[in-house]
């Protein structure tokens, strides 16, 4: 009787130490999980800053140039429009062509 009480024994403590070893790596995936979401929530937030900052250098920039762009447009207006209906004339006869 007292093997079997001993295989008993050690069965249930070695089921107790099996689950406390599930309990600790169900704490460490979800520690793992909740530093995974920081780290993309980290990345996201570079990226929407990134992508804000590229924007805004884009505005400015095409807010220059169009600055230039009448200044030239301005300064040449005769030529500028000889140019646009050069062009214009162009792209017609390139894209009315089937």
């Amino acid at each position: 009787m007292s093997d079997m009480s001993d295989v008993q024994r050690d069965a249930e403590a070695r089921v107790r130490k099996i689950a406390d070893e599930i309990k600790t790596l169900r704490d460490d995936l979800a520690r793992m999980g909740s530093i995974v979401e920081e780290l993309v929530r980290r990345r996201a937030n570079d990226a929407v800053d990134e992508v804000t900052r590229r924007a805004e250098k884009a505005l400015e920039d095409a807010g220059r140039l169009s600055g230039e762009a009448a200044k030239v447009i301005e300064a040449n207006p005769l030529t500028t429009v000889g140019s646009a209906f050069g062009l214009g004339i162009l792209i017609g006869l390139l894209f009315g062509r089937r």
